[in-house]
């Protein structure tokens, strides 16, 4: 089960659809273009802000990388700071609430800043940042908050949203049949079978059979084909919380069905589509997995992980 996706990943690649209004071209300080079709003269953010915007991200091609006209809401995020110059959000801090504009963002900064500097070994030919090329991003910037407004008001919304889960969770647990059993972490769960094989431990090579449901019984990851099952290795960080709790708990050959609340799962942020930005598991969301051990055995250290959509 991958670790939440960041924020930045998710609307790296965004943009909106530009009006035909009257526009200017400007630089940034640090010298890239930008195409501006609006000015408010509205408020301006700053470092730290929380800023709402609209954007799409397209190749100089066309190619779009992400549409955020798809989705139900906008993008809010902190403008925390500028991971190198010229990127968007060095282009942000010149626009005022209500503006719209086009930044041109080096698509050589790009392929350096998210995979060479990332450490992450993808051919150039591989992406489509192409060399020499810019990527679009096009941007309205919907509202600015400062931090302490805006953080009143996440914890106000985290509050509701933390309470409608406990609501629901405590609604689906009532109901099951054999009950679960609560662990201290939170977690909760039935033991389906008890193989009375050996208890797994920390740094083994774990393969498993497994479904994942949100609690209305709709399925959003499934392995169950022994052909192909997920392996992992234990302890290693690289599993939600809730199923290294799990794993503790378990024994070669062991059927087991436990909830997990979004707290040991993917929490406030909840788990991204990194190539679109939707949802896959939404903010505040408890899960129910079902997992069959197949095997669990002590490997090397350099173990490598499959790629499934929950790890």
């Amino acid at each position: 089960m991958k670790k939440r996706i960041s924020l930045y990943s998710t609307i790296l690649f965004v943009i909106i659809i530009t009006s035909c209004r009257k526009s200017k071209e400007l630089k940034t300080p640090s010298g890239f273009r930008y195409i501006l079709y609006t000015s408010s003269n509205g408020i301006k953010p700053q470092p730290g802000d929380y800023i709402t915007i609209s954007l799409l991200a397209r190749t100089e091609e066309d190619s779009v990388l992400f549409d955020s006209r798809k989705k139900s809401e906008p993008l809010r995020f902190s403008l925390d700071n500028i991971p190198f110059p010229g990127s968007y959000e060095e282009g942000l801090l010149e626009l005022s609430k209500g503006d719209s504009a086009t930044f041109f963002v080096p698509a050589d900064s790009l392929y350096r800043y998210l995979c060479i500097a990332a450490g992450r070994i993808i051919p150039r030919e591989k992406t489509l940042f192409r060399k020499g090329s810019f990527v679009r991003y096009d941007v309205t910037l919907l509202n600015v908050q400062n931090y302490v407004d805006a953080e009143q008001e996440i914890a106000i919304n985290q509050g509701r949203l933390e309470s409608a889960e406990k609501v629901l969770i405590d609604s689906f647990i009532t109901r099951q049949t054999p009950p679960f059993i609560r662990d201290s972490s939170g977690c909760y769960y039935t033991r389906i079978i008890s193989s009375g094989g050996r208890k797994i431990s920390a740094g083994e090579k774990v393969t498993v059979l497994y479904s994942a449901s949100f609690l209305n019984g709709l399925s959003f990851d499934t392995i169950h084909s022994q052909r192909n099952p997920y392996s992992f290795v234990t302890g290693s960080g690289k599993m939600i919380p809730s199923w290294e709790i799990m794993m503790k708990k378990l024994f070669s050959g062991d059927e087991v069905e436990f909830l997990s609340p979004s707290s040991l799962a993917y929490g406030e942020e909840g788990l991204r589509n990194m190539t679109t930005g939707d949802y896959l598991v939404p903010p505040f969301c408890p899960l129910l997995f079902k997992v069959r051990i197949l095997s669990a055995e002590i490997q090397p250290q350099e173990a490598s992980l499959d790629t499934s959509v929950t790890q």
